[in-house]
């Protein structure tokens, strides 16, 4: 890229895009350390108020484009589509009848048992809680997911009985999910011009970070709720123990698409500034023995790419980092790798 083009598709950000307060220089010297690290060095600046972290420069919405090339197949390795196992769809069936009420007919008493024992388990319970994203049951209700991906989500929670649609910029991943039967559109929410008061959830799955103004999304989803609908963000948490651990090799950095990462107290702050009241706000511990793994090699060697083999010995680290952070959550709230949101308008 030309040094006269780069500089025109670059922005820089002084200001908190959550309180406006004037940032100071917390990282710089950053490449894309998953998928092409030839596009230049990034830094990110932190709030002295609220915590908040943000991507300083940053490309310009027209050249964000440059930012993504590859990035589907990132995407796609994540994928939690109901196991086509019968016993493990069954322990999952149960599960959600008990925790979120997807009553089943013919579900026997020994599974509800063990629905019940799942719940006595939290990494397991955390994980199952995340492929419903947290929604309890509703006759007739319509779902919609932004940054819908492969649809995985939606064909699960279509198959529990929501009437489910999706929202993607990414034209292949849309492809992808149409595949599985789910209705998904090309291009942003606001794009999409939605009626009033349509949707009875709204889910936002590691999408936030991804946004310029995520404030600007909220006012528009709470728009399109209906009332009394709910709001379900999930996004990395900048105040983490793994970011605390691994500062600038963290792995949710993820230079140049994170463009904000939240603190709690900084996504409080921005979802106050619409009309939502938060049911809940948390963070939690599920992704920790990921992270530690991938940031670990981000670390040592500067990189990491999708499928890389990881030696044993990391192996067993991230797991004990993962319930290190698990017993922390216990007296600390604030120190899981990932915070969780629950909105309702």
């Amino acid at each position: 890229m030309a040094q006269q083009e780069s500089m025109a598709c670059l922005e820089t950000v002084v200001t908190c895009p959550i309180c406006g307060e004037h940032g100071d220089r917390l990282y710089s010297d950053l490449r894309d350390r998953q998928i092409r690290d030839h596009l230049g060095k990034w830094g990110f600046n932190k709030c002295p108020r609220c915590g908040h972290v943000w991507l300083t420069p940053r490309f310009t919405p027209g050249y964000i484009s440059l930012a993504y090339d590859g990035y589907s197949d990132l995407r796609w390795s994540g994928d939690e589509s109901f196991s086509s196992s019968r016993w493990k769809l069954a322990l999952k069936q149960a599960y959600f009848t008990v925790a979120y009420g997807y009553t089943t007919a013919g579900m026997s008493l020994g599974q509800r048992l063990a629905g019940y024992v799942i719940c006595l388990y939290p990494p397991l319970k955390s994980r199952l809680d995340r492929q419903v994203m947290f929604l309890s049951s509703q006759k007739d209700g319509k779902l919609l997911d932004i940054g819908s991906g492969s649809g995985w989500f939606l064909e699960n929670m279509q198959w529990l009985g929501w009437e489910v649609q999706g929202v993607d910029i990414d034209a292949v991943s849309a492809e992808k999910a149409r595949k599985r039967g789910v209705v998904v559109h090309i291009g942003t929410l606001e794009e999409q011009n939605y009626p009033d008061n349509m949707f009875d959830a709204i889910t936002l799955a590691h999408v936030i970070e991804h946004l310029y103004n995520p404030v600007t999304t909220f006012r528009e989803c709470y728009r399109i709720l209906r009332p009394g609908g709910r709001l379900v963000v999930l996004t990395p948490n900048v105040e983490s123990m793994g970011q605390k651990r691994f500062a600038d090799s963290w792995q949710p950095l993820e230079p140049p698409r994170h463009l904000n990462l939240f603190t709690l107290k900084s996504i409080a702050l921005a979802i106050k500034k619409t009309a939502f009241q938060i049911d809940k706000l948390y963070s939690r511990g599920n992704s920790a023995a990921h992270v530690w793994l991938l940031s670990s090699v981000i670390k040592s060697t500067g990189s990491y790419r999708p499928g890389k083999p990881v030696g044993k010995r990391t192996k067993l680290k991230g797991y004990a980092f993962y319930m290190m952070e698990w017993l922390s959550l216990l007296w600390d709230k604030s120190v899981g790798e990932e915070i969780v949101l629950i909105g309702r308008k």
